[in-house]
């Protein structure tokens, strides 16, 4: 339905939900005004058509909303979402969650049905004192088709 909510969404779902990214935030603070680029292999899956973090200053201790609005080409039965984190240049995380469990978490669970979607994901962004630079990107995959749905990298200063 909404590729853009697989990105973004999931990615904002999967980072602040998974358990292995609840590990992550015991050793990573968010904060700053983060930079968002699609580096999707294509746009035949997903047309992202607008998107919004509210507020766009990020800061400890806050809930952040994540606005999305987009296009998804096709159904989505099966998925995985690939994530790589990295703190000033160093791997802090990498790993591989299964895009229908974290989905299962949102109001909107597989299948991913096509067409236009409206998203919007709330974030609790944690307090752990630690500073830097955070680049994370999040690919997500149909596993089905064995195509690319989405990618997006993140940027955040904290």
């Amino acid at each position: 339905m909404n590729k853009l909510f697989v990105v973004v969404g999931l990615f904002a779902v999967a980072f602040s939900q998974s358990a292995v990214m609840n590990d992550l935030h015991s050793k990573i603070q968010v904060g700053g005004v983060p930079t968002i680029s699609f580096c999707n292999t294509s746009m035949d899956e997903l047309t992202v058509t607008s998107y919004k973090i509210t507020p766009d200053n990020v800061k400890p201790n806050e809930n952040v909303t994540i606005a999305l609005t987009g296009t998804l080409s096709t159904t989505v039965t099966k998925g995985s979402i690939v994530l790589d984190v990295k703190l000033d240049g160093f791997h802090v995380y990498s790993g591989t969650l299964d895009l229908c469990t974290e989905l299962a978490k949102t109001p909107k669970p597989c299948p991913l049905q096509a067409g236009s979607e409206d998203l919007n994901v709330e974030v609790a962004i944690p307090s752990i004192p630690i500073s830097g630079n955070i680049e994370a990107q999040a690919t997500i995959m149909d596993t089905t088709t064995n195509k690319q749905i989405a990618c997006v990298d993140i940027k955040v200063k904290i």
